[in-house]
């Protein structure tokens, strides 16, 4: 079965009327928080954690991720800043997909917050570091990278033509996001904004989450 079938059989099968009470309970939540950032997705991400249906994965600068206990393949990201580059990105990925981009089931922006649909993936470990330097020099086109090796507690700085060690299906996943945001937006990839596509080391895929941000403007 197809990548593209299964992904439109799983999206049938979800309840459609998920996306809207999650939008529901960050608006009721939100209502209680008096920071604002990361203070305030914080709060938000503890206070939904009171409810018992919900599981909370992780929360970054601007953004939840949930999945409801009764379908925990799918995760649902809470975007609480609703210009951020987030929405963009899963935007770019429902358009553009591939082996090592997000499948994108569905997305939607509410008065609360937006909210991106997609299926459960894996975290990168620290011991997975070199491949995520690897593909960092590929996304921001510098000559060098550097990674820290837990096997030996020492940095380690490379050159950038061993970015061929990488797929490259995934070279060319980050050279279109490149080309696609440059001029609007930064580049980063680190831990937390990629994601493995499954546990098995042997057949595992890199899936790039969310490497950009928009920056406030040229001076």
């Amino acid at each position: 079965m197809s990548n593209l079938l299964k992904a439109l059989m799983d999206r049938m099968l979800m309840r459609p009327d998920r996306m809207a009470e999650l939008a529901g309970r960050v608006r009721d939540n939100l209502s209680h928080c008096r920071g604002t950032g990361e203070v305030e997705v914080w709060a938000t991400a503890d206070n939904l954690e009171a409810y018992s249906d919900l599981s909370v994965l992780g929360q970054g600068h601007f953004s939840i991720a949930v999945c409801f206990k009764d379908e925990p393949d799918v995760v649902y990201k809470l975007g609480l800043k609703k210009e951020d580059s987030g929405a963009a990105y899963a935007a770019w990925c429902r358009a553009n997909p591939g082996p090592h981009v997000p499948v994108i089931y569905d997305m939607r922006r509410y008065q609360s917050c937006y909210i991106v649909k997609m299926p459960y993936y894996h975290a990168v470990e620290v011991e997975d570091g070199k491949v995520i330097a690897l593909a960092n020099t590929v996304l921001m086109e510098e000559e060098t990278g550097l990674w820290y090796n837990p096997a030996t507690g020492c940095e380690t700085v490379f050159q950038r033509d061993a970015y061929r060690d990488l797929p490259p299906a995934l070279i060319g996943t980050l050279r279109s996001i490149t080309k696609f945001f440059v001029g609007v937006a930064t580049f980063d990839l680190h831990r937390d904004n990629a994601m493995w596509s499954s546990t098995d080391k042997a057949t595992r895929r890199l899936i790039i989450t969310d490497p950009v941000s928009f920056r406030a403007g040229y001076e």
